[in-house]
Formats: structure tokens, C-alpha cells, sequence
């Protein structure tokens, strides 16, 4: 930019030169000293091209600046990208970092850093509660073995075989709580959720 600032400054120097030159030529012509040739066509064209050539150099500088400053725009943009897919990472429960990290980048313009903070440290505790909660927990993962383990797998047993029954394609889940209505379901829901209370 300080190129640019110098440019103008030439620009405008120049300028005010030409003006005195051509007062002084007029002032010289008015007191009848001007008998040489006029030295203001030739002072003229230098003056201008002089003039053309800072005005082409300053549109340059003007050009390479706009550049830069795409340049630094793409950068913080990969910058903020990846500082973003690094938090999203820390939060395993929201898919892929490389999905979530966007996502998260978005939430963060649209808040204050404290706001952003305090609702990653929720989602954090979501995340804490979920992965911790027995209800969602995989048969075999984190623990959720024996009586608890087998009770549940009785459950999923059934609802596969009521899926393989049922003629207009039912989900696993509908299929769980049609389990679960039945007498046999929900004997091995309570043993279930006894084998849970009693770990």
C-alpha cells in the first residue's frame, strides 16, 4: 500500500510541475521572450508519458494488492478449515471430522468465542451422557455383558425374526417395540434393565 501512497504522491507532483511549466511558458510568450521554439510540446509529451507511466504502475500495484488479499482470503479460509475439523474431532459422536468441522466453523461465526465455548462444552457433556448411558450402548461394548447382554440380544433375536415374518418391510426398530409389547418382550426387558440396576 505504501507503493501505491508513493505513486500518488509522483502523480501529483508531476502534475503541479506541468502546471507551473505551462504558466511560466504562457507568462514568457505574454512578455514576448518566447521567439524559440515551444518548449512545451516537447515538456508536454515527457510530462504525459511520465504521467501514463506512474498511472500504469499504480493500477498494477492496485492489481497485485487485489491478488494478495484473495490470496490471504484463501488462506484463512484452509486456515479456519482445518483449525475447525481439529475441534470437530474432539467430538466423536457428530460423524466425521471432516463433515462436522464445516459445521462447526459456521456455529462459531454465528457466536461470540464465549458462546462458542459454552455450547461446545455442552455438546461435550451430550456426548459424555450418550457414550455413558446404557441405553445406547452396542451389545458387548463398554461393558454391557452377561445377563444384561444376553437379555437384550433375546430381544434383537426376536425383532429379526419378526422382521423375516413380517411381509411389508418393517424396520428394526418398529420391530424392537413390537417386541417389547409382547409378554416374553418385555420378561426380557425387565431382566434387561434389572442386570443394568444391579452392575
Amino acid at each position: 500500500m505504501a507503493k501505491v501512497e508513493e505513486l500518488e504522491k509522483a502523480l501529483a507532483d508531476m502534475t503541479a510541475k506541468l502546471a507551473d511549466a505551462t504558466a511560466e511558458i504562457e507568462t514568457l510568450r505574454q512578455q514576448g521572450k518566447g521567439t524559440a521554439p515551444d518548449p512545451l510540446a516537447k515538456a508536454d509529451d515527457a510530462v504525459r508519458e511520465h504521467v501514463e507511466q506512474l498511472q500504469k504502475a499504480r493500477e498494477e500495484e492496485a492489481a497485485r494488492s487485489a491478488a494478495l488479499a484473495k490470496r490471504v482470503e484463501k488462506m484463512e479460509a484452509e486456515r479456519d478449515r482445518t483449525l475447525y475439523v481439529a475441534k470437530a474431532a474432539s467430538f466423536p459422536g457428530m460423524g466425521e471430522a471432516d463433515d462436522f468441522g464445516p459445521v462447526l466453523a459456521k456455529i462459531a461465526k454465528a457466536l461470540t468465542a464465549e458462546e462458542f465455548d459454552g455450547f461446545a462444552e455442552r455438546l461435550r457433556g451430550l456426548h459424555a451422557q450418550v457414550a455413558e448411558g446404557a441405553m445406547f450402548q452396542e451389545i458387548g461394548a463398554g461393558g454391557a455383558a452377561g445377563a444384561e447382554g444376553d437379555a437384550w440380544a433375546k430381544i434383537e433375536a426376536m425383532a429379526t425374526e419378526m422382521i423375516g415374518k413380517a411381509a411389508g418391510g418393517m424396520t428394526f426398530e418398529a420391530a424392537v417395540a413390537k417386541v417389547l409389547e409382547t409378554p416374553a418382550g418385555q420378561a426380557l426387558h425387565r431382566d434387561y434393565r434389572n442386570a443394568q440396576e444391579g452392575r
